[in-house]
């Protein structure tokens, strides 16, 4: 979920994050405990609690207007999602208030109110560490940046190619102010988990900064299981599911395992060809998933094409951008202005490019390695650890 930010031009809610419990917990059955009671919530109406890194969760029901979670947490903390009943087409459940979004690691968290909108939530340490985050990292409605960002949309939707520059312009200027806010928080609380969500969801950008805030955190508030898939991304990318209650496990169609066959992919290129992933057959194929609206896309392009080229000049490796871009206007004019060398496509659908589908892209900047037979090798490479991974395979 994982890794979609307000505070990014590609979502509207953050669902992703770490949290803290400083106390005792047992190493042999670590778990969390949710004991909720929303009155406006309905009897007999499901809830379900959603695990956005391994997509897994585990549904109860609203009996006297209350619930009741008893979680596992073998592998360290991680962000969930709390839901009642199903999510409509277009709706936003979090501002309806019948979904929230919170960090859950070993001890217990207590709900009590009306609905998740105005909600006291209370209970072990890292609850207060993230109400603090959650707090810092939310736009209102109506400030600036939440007002930009609507502007953005509509300059998008009549490609206003001016109004998006100056649009995105003041948005990270605003994003740079709340990023030192961000580390100071993080500064100021070595021993918390939840300091990694902000690492690695609002300060993603630079892996070298990232590192240096890591080492900065104590060996405790690096026990979560987002840290460890920082670290760790292909052992972590997929986390075994709930074992305790297999009745009340589903999966969530999400992306292929790291391993499994890579189904095949085309679109057009900016001079209407068609290039498809079966074109390269033998060779390793970076698919780095992008659009031109994307800030962060935009701001990591300068860090991908360093790691472009080491590599470019390789026989058996090809670079292959798939925008999620609506009019390939403003796709062409983002290659041509960021100086995109490699090869792109896009069949210019937005978030229904059916190259995302295939691979269950969700937030974008994000890539895949393929192997030269076919095979899936790994997920989101960015940085340091995309130039390790391509010099271990292309030896």
């Amino acid at each position: 979920m994982i890794k979609r930010l307000l505070f990014l031009f590609v979502g509207s809610v953050a669902m992703r994050a770490m949290g803290q419990n400083v106390g005792r917990v047992s190493r042999v059955n670590p778990q969390t405990v949710i004991e909720g009671t929303l009155e406006e919530m309905p009897n007999d109406t499901s809830i379900r609690v959603l695990d956005m890194l391994s997509q897994s969760w585990d549904t109860t029901t609203i009996v006297n207007h209350q619930f009741k979670f008893e979680l596992p947490m073998t592998y360290g903390g991680a962000i969930y999602l709390l839901q009642v009943g199903s999510i409509k087409k277009g709706e936003n459940p979090i501002e309806k208030g019948t979904a929230m979004a919170m960090y859950l690691d070993s001890g217990h968290v207590k709900i009590t109110g009306n609905n998740f909108l105005d909600a006291k939530i209370t209970g072990s340490s890292f609850v207060k560490d993230w109400q603090e985050v959650y707090k810092m990292t939310h736009s209102n409605p109506d400030d600036e940046y939440e007002q930009l960002r609507k502007k953005y949309s509509e300059a998008v939707a009549i490609g206003d190619e001016d109004a998006k520059e100056v649009y995105l312009k003041r948005a990270n200027e605003i994003l740079a102010v709340k990023q030192k806010e961000f580390r100071g928080w993080i500064k100021q609380h070595p021993d918390s988990r939840v300091a990694g969500y902000l690492i690695t969801c609002f300060l993603n950008q630079n892996l070298k900064e990232e590192d240096s805030l890591f080492n900065t955190l104590t060996p405790s508030a690096r026990q979560s299981l987002l840290y460890r898939n920082y670290v760790e991304p292909n052992k972590w990318g997929v986390i075994p599911k709930f074992t305790y209650d297999t009745s009340g496990v589903h999966n969530i169609p999400g992306r292929p395992k790291v391993g499994s066959m890579a189904k095949n992919i085309q679109g057009n290129d900016v001079n209407g060809n068609k290039i498809a992933l079966n074109d390269f057959k033998g060779k390793y194929v970076l698919i780095d998933f992008w659009a031109s609206w994307c800030a962060p896309c935009r701001a990591a392009m300068p860090a991908l094409k360093e790691s472009y080229n080491k590599v470019k000049d390789h026989k058996n490796f090809v670079l292959l951008g798939v925008s999620l871009d609506t009019k390939k206007e403003g796709w062409v004019k983002a290659i041509n202005k960021d100086g995109i060398p490699w090869l792109n496509i896009s069949n210019l659908k937005g978030w229904g490019e059916p190259a995302s589908m295939v691979f269950g892209i969700t937030a974008i900047p994000a890539n895949v390695l393929i192997g030269p037979d076919g095979s899936i090798v790994a997920y989101d490479l960015f940085g340091e650890a995309l130039d390790k991974k391509l010099n271990e395979v292309l030896k």
